[in-house]
């Protein structure tokens, strides 16, 4: 077995050197710029995007492997979009506006699902006890059965995921750590039975807010906290009604769902294996290009760390293995793909029915790429859902180059649930960023200035040699 044994990661090793830290920093900063527009999805920067990629991937001496021999495979996949700037009002008893809260300065919408539409109702704060819910209860703590249900919910971050989808009207969220003014997250797919849901606009608020807010109730932000710590299982405390709001978070899918495509870029170096059907056994690498677009208030999301990084990185991969004197036994196929930003994983069915003859192939790995050139770690980190047998040879390689790997790290999207991918994902898989990339992730400071090109060539030089020990052994 290669993990007793380092012998190939020996011979491979000088790959990694060739690994040019430049090339990918320039790619970086052009999916990065303003003419790119953030590369929300059904967006012409993200068609641009794409266009530019499969560009460089013919540079590099891919062949095409998308639809009608191009790079290029296109999914209809309808979206939520913010089209106007979502807006918070203070209503004053007479039913007039009494005060217009700043957007990206008092508040923010939070993306999810069926978390948009409007709002007009009295607020009241919500002070949630642990939570044990072995029945799988929607409603968990009973709100149903109070005057919640008709009101706008204050409540602290930690408790937003126990609130029932009927409970509320609306939901304005104390802003922390993860929930953040700053941050910009995109609408997600909604599943048909989501539609049975009532919508329920939900807004992040700054702490300022939600101490004028508070007031009104009869409780200030410290007593809040106070309330939660003599709580038990599964209880809740209520307050009194406080004064009325009115929110707005308009996020609509286009009329014309030709439009709202999701763009695959998929290019392959074909197999040389002289032992059978090798060559239809595949290796995948993918980095997901899309990002977090322009803000309603035109606010430019860059995106350079999360995820032109990954892609950048990618690119470069192809062009080594390309030029490599060891040619892949294995068939390896490079997707740059999208849906990342909107929560959603990979799909191998979709990427191999892009060419005919491919869909009989055999997935046996996927390498994952993203936040690999920004991370407030000191670590290469491997992400929850890596397989044990990869991990291990990609410690192995790192050990090569004296390049320091974690396995509990933090990614662009940490803490944040991924929709698995359409389809049977069976391969292996090993996910790879910088520890801590989620720092400025889905921010207008994640920017092409902040990329390390000393991260980018530990991630890059490791990951060829896993790449090709992969690709060219049989046993790993």
């Amino acid at each position: 077995m290669l993990l007793q044994t380092n012998a190939p990661l020996s011979i491979y090793r000088s790959e990694g050197l060739k690994f040019d830290a430049a090339r990918v920093q320039r790619d970086i900063e052009t999916l990065a710029s303003l003419t790119y527009q953030g590369r929300e999805t059904g967006t012409q920067g993200a068609e641009l995007a794409a266009q530019y990629i499969a560009k460089r991937m013919a540079e590099n001496g891919l062949l095409p492997a998308g639809e009608k021999h191009t790079y290029l495979q296109s999914l209809i996949s309808p979206r939520g979009h913010l089209i106007e700037v979502p807006s918070l009002t203070l209503i004053r008893s007479d039913g007039q506006p009494l005060q217009q809260f700043i957007y990206r300065q008092d508040f923010a919408e939070i993306a999810g699902a069926n978390r948009y539409g409007e709002a007009h109702a009295r607020v009241i704060s919500v002070a949630f006890g642990p939570e044990v819910n072995e029945a799988g209860s929607q409603d968990s703590y009973g709100l149903l059965n109070t005057e919640a249900r008709d009101k706008v919910l204050i409540v602290r971050g930690a408790d937003l995921d126990k609130i029932s989808p009927y409970t509320a009207r609306g939901i304005l969220v104390i802003a922390d750590e993860k929930y953040t003014l700053e941050r910009r997250d995109l609408f997600s797919f909604e599943p048909p039975s989501a539609s049975a849901l009532h919508d329920i606009p939900t807004m992040v608020i700054s702490p300022s807010v939600a101490k004028q807010l508070l007031a009104t109730t009869g409780i200030s932000l410290s007593a809040l906290a106070d309330i939660v710590k003599g709580l038990g299982v599964n209880q809740v405390a209520i307050t009194g009604e406080g004064a009325e709001v009115q929110m707005s978070v308009n996020a609509a899918k286009f009329e014309d769902f030709s439009k709202d495509q999701y763009i695959n870029i998929i290019g392959v170096i074909p197999g040389e294996g002289d032992y059978l059907t090798s060559e239809e056994q595949v290796i995948m690498v993918s980095a997901y290009y899309d990002g977090v677009g322009m803000g309603p208030d035109g606010t430019f999301y860059p995106g350079a760390n999360d995820n032109t990084s990954g892609v950048a990185l990618l690119l470069e991969l192809a062009r080594l293995m390309k030029e490599s004197i060891y040619k892949p036994e294995k068939t390896v196929i490079f997707v740059a793909w999208t849906g990342g930003e909107r929560g959603e994983g990979l799909s191998i069915v979709n990427v191999l029915n892009a060419r005919p003859g491919a869909s009989g192939f055999t997935v046996e790995a996927v390498i994952e790429l993203s936040g690999v050139g920004y991370g407030s770690g000191k670590s290469i980190a491997l992400q929850d859902g890596s397989s044990y047998r990869l991990v291990k040879l990609f410690q192995a390689a790192a050990e090569k180059y004296n390049d320091p790997t974690t396995t509990r790290g933090r990614s662009p999207h940490y803490g944040r649930g991924m929709v698995p991918g359409f389809g049977d994902r069976c391969a292996l898989t090993l996910s790879i960023s910088w520890d801590g990339s989620d720092d400025l992730a889905h921010t207008p400071r994640d920017v092409p200035e902040l990329i390390d090109s000393q991260k980018l060539t530990r991630v890059g030089r490791t990951t060829l040699l896993t790449l090709m020990v992969l690709c060219r052994e049989p046993d790993y």
